[in-house]
């Protein structure tokens, strides 16, 4: 459930190796469950250093419509050269508004609604894709109630 935020922060861009799924909202969790692991693979097959938790990128924020595209994968340090499948992406460098959901994930639709409905009534306009970071790993925290994630919106600076 919808737990936190936003505390908006500066972040600088990440490199993320991820693979790209345009899936139906139905889809989603398996896609994300071929995502990571391929993500995974191929930083250990290639010694890349991963440094942050597991996330998927949103390129279409709209949300909306028959079908999501979604980008899961890991943090690395650099750009790398993608093996075919994957792809790397860029996080955008700048302020980001941070919103805490905390359980299950079939939930956190509550807490992105929360997220863009703060950014309208704030008044503030998104810079780039925005992306959820999985700060939980559920084979080490088996309870749901206890997952931890991260919802994230790069935003448009401010002039103040």
């Amino acid at each position: 459930m919808f737990e936190s935020g936003p505390r908006v922060e500066t972040r600088d861009a990440m490199f993320v190796l991820v693979q790209r799924h345009v899936v139906p909202m139905a889809e989603v969790q398996q896609a994300m469950a071929k995502a990571l692991p391929a993500a995974f693979a191929a930083c250990t097959a290639n010694g890349w250093q991963m440094t942050g938790p597991p996330m998927t990128r949103y390129p279409d924020p709209s949300m909306g419509g028959p079908t999501m595209t979604l980008e899961s994968g890991l943090p690395v340090a650099g750009p790398v050269e993608a093996p075919e499948g994957l792809d790397v992406v860029q996080t955008t460098a700048g302020p980001v508004a941070v919103f805490i959901h905390r359980g299950i994930y079939e939930t956190l639709g509550q807490t992105w609604q929360a997220a863009f409905g703060w950014v309208g009534a704030n008044g503030r306009t998104l810079a780039g894709a925005p992306w959820e970071s999985y700060l939980t790993d559920p084979g080490s925290v088996p309870d749901p109630a206890d997952w931890v994630t991260e919802v994230c919106l790069p935003l448009q600076p401010t002039d103040g």
